[in-house]
């Protein structure tokens, strides 16, 4: 029987116009998560171009009320990082997760000539979002073996695509213990099971023969400053004798400058070779749960310690104007902090080191 796919009209138009089409269908990210030994695959409904630095802390708070409070601080607490909200679509709205799981798969299975377009569009404009270690692994041991792979039919994308990943996003909020653990030596009785996973990450990437760009977003869970952990020890795993051949970026959370230490963190002057290096705002609002099991949020400003509150009445200032704005101020021997506190005092009678169980 004479095939009927090649009368599509949608396939009937020139290559360049179909590309530009099925780009336009297909997620620009994709999240692959591993279940009971099965490959999960749904959309990310962060925006691309935010990379979810658009998702603070206000826009987790749900509302008031007792249920509210115990619905943002599990957002608060998700250890997806700024992809809280792809967590939530995945695992707790299962009245809307086929809306936003089977995009990719439904376009596969149209038919054998769509199948092949679109896995090619999603292989150059695709990027895998991975938010823990354990996905990698797994994904990196059977990367080469797509036979093992057919079969599954849970695997919501065609697993001939995983040898063809070409941009790698690994999300990471971590307990704080883990990254410390990474100053141990590998044979230390402190040397946790992370720490073991962590050191094999250069190599699992290594599988993936055709990554062009690994993006890395990594904090801990904990209210402290990001001061605690040593950036040496993280990203010493990337800056090996043998650079890879793909790129990376690597966001991490900004502290304050006087904490900062050559010897443990990566100063503005002096990058590491070959790493994209960008910082950012951490969260101020913690999940937390009491004695009682009650969830309650902890409020623990970061540098710069003046954000919400510029960004709320400094003129629309910006994030990077803000932080130059407090910077500066540092450096000038003021405390800013302590300016702040008295300056609320004043204008609401609020001390904000009570801030700590709203």
């Amino acid at each position: 029987m004479r095939s009927t796919q090649r009368q599509s009209r949608l396939l009937q138009l020139p290559a360049e116009l179909q590309q530009a089409i099925f780009i336009d269908c297909i997620p620009n990210r994709i999240h692959i998560c591993l279940q009971q030994d099965k490959l999960r695959c749904f959309t990310c409904v962060l925006s691309a171009t935010g990379d979810g630095e658009n998702l603070d802390d206000s826009k987790r708070e749900p509302g008031s009320g007792a249920h509210s409070n115990a619905l943002w601080a599990r957002r608060l607490a998700s250890s997806w990082g700024s992809h809280w909200r792809c967590e939530e679509m995945a695992y707790t709205r299962p009245r809307e997760r086929p809306m936003i799981q089977n995009t990719p798969m439904s376009l596969l299975l149209v038919c054998k000539e769509m199948f092949f377009c679109i896995e090619n569009a999603m292989r150059g404009t695709t990027t895998v979002v991975l938010t823990d270690l354990e996905t990698l692994s797994f994904m990196a041991s059977r990367v080469n073996d797509t036979q093992s792979l057919k079969g599954d039919r849970s695997l919501s994308i065609t697993p001939s695509l995983l040898p063809r990943v070409m941009e790698l996003n690994i999300t990471l909020r971590l307990p704080l213990v883990d990254l410390r653990s990474l100053e141990e030596p590998e044979d230390s009785s402190l040397a946790t099971a992370f720490a073991n996973t962590w050191r094999r990450l250069h190599q699992n990437l290594a599988c993936f023969k055709h990554l062009q760009r690994l993006q890395l977003w990594l904090d801990h869970d904990y209210t402290s400053s990001w001061y605690h952990v040593n950036e040496h020890a993280i990203l010493s795993t990337f800056l090996s004798d043998t650079m890879p051949n793909y790129t990376i970026s690597i966001s991490l959370p900004e502290f304050h400058h006087k904490l900062k230490d050559r010897h443990r963190h990566y100063m503005e002057n002096d990058p590491p070779a070959g790493v994209d290096l960008q910082r950012r705002s951490r969260l101020v609002n913690f999940g937390r749960r009491d004695s009682q099991e009650k969830p309650l949020m902890a409020f623990e400003p970061n540098f710069p310690v003046s954000m919400d509150i510029m960004t709320e009445f400094g003129n629309n200032m910006s994030p990077a104007e803000v932080e130059a704005w407090e910077r500066n101020r540092w450096e000038r021997g003021e405390d800013v902090a302590e300016t702040l506190r008295k300056e609320l005092d004043e204008w609401a009678g609020l001390n904000m080191c009570g801030l700590h169980n709203i």
